[in-house]
């Protein structure tokens, strides 16, 4: 019974994707290797899953948590460029248990730990309804293509 409340609170949570812009679908993944090039990931889990994300940075579907967006890619030659500063789930963890996520900050403050921010940068000038993306994080990206609701 917990389970199904907290998939209900979820899916409440969850930008409608009638306000999508965008509807993203993952291609490939990329990792840093031992020998410091980019390989195409084996760890690929993401690949084939889709995310929606509008002009406001609002996402919904695989990408949790929305972004801040930087640049809305109206303008002709510029790209759509957001980024998500916090961990996967934060969000909602400090929306369920405020004191929890504030003792998380705090620790992570003490012990100099902060989330590596995520960028989504999608190529809004290009031809046609299907743009490039690319999703990344630290040492990893995805890549794949928006089509242009």
């Amino acid at each position: 019974m917990k389970s199904i409340i907290t998939g209900l609170l979820l899916l409440s949570l969850a930008p409608v994707s009638a306000q999508a812009d965008f509807l993203c679908t993952y291609k490939t993944y990329y990792g840093l290797e031992d020998d410091g090039f980019l390989g195409l990931g084996t760890k690929g889990i993401d690949i084939g899953k889709r995310f929606t994300v509008n002009m406001d940075g609002e996402t919904g579907g695989e990408i949790v948590g929305d972004f801040e967006v930087y640049d809305d890619g109206k303008r002709d030659g510029w790209a759509f460029k957001a980024m998500q500063r916090e961990a996967s789930g934060e969000s909602l963890l400090r929306m369920l248990d405020p004191q929890e996520y504030a003792d998380k900050e705090k620790a992570a403050k003490l012990n100099k730990e902060r989330s590596i921010p995520r960028v989504l940068y999608i190529q809004t000038f290009e031809e046609g309804d299907i743009k490039p993306f690319i999703l990344y994080q630290g040492g990893s990206l995805n890549t794949g293509t928006c089509e242009q609701l």
